[in-house]
């Protein structure tokens, strides 16, 4: 697996199905190993990872879908975020998902 690299995963959007996208192209790209994860729920990773054009059609997400994100998903990305940086919602633009510093690190 390799580190990202600091900035933007994906802009201008907060719909489910394009971030579950280019969140998993992401973590492909970086060679996450998905299956070697101690993850409670592995249920909800492969349901994800086999079902989505599933997802990508919904234009409401479900409980699983939006839990697949928000749980599942930015705690993997998390696991790619180079030292001193973290994954989450820019702090001046919510719609600008990638890897930021960390507060404490841009506060040095």
């Amino acid at each position: 697996m390799t580190q990202a690299e600091p900035g933007t995963v994906s802009h201008g959007t907060l719909r489910t199905d394009h971030l579950i996208v280019a969140f998993m192209a992401c973590l492909q790209d970086h060679d996450h190993p998905l299956d070697t994860l101690n993850v409670p729920d592995w249920d909800d990773v492969a349901w994800a990872r086999e079902s989505i054009d599933h997802v990508i059609m919904d234009d409401e997400p479900s409980d699983g879908t939006a839990f697949f994100l928000n749980e599942t998903l930015f705690d993997l990305m998390d696991d790619l975020a180079p030292d001193g940086h973290g994954f989450g919602a820019h702090p001046g633009d919510g719609s600008d998902f990638g890897f930021w510093p960390n507060d404490e690190e841009a506060s040095q």
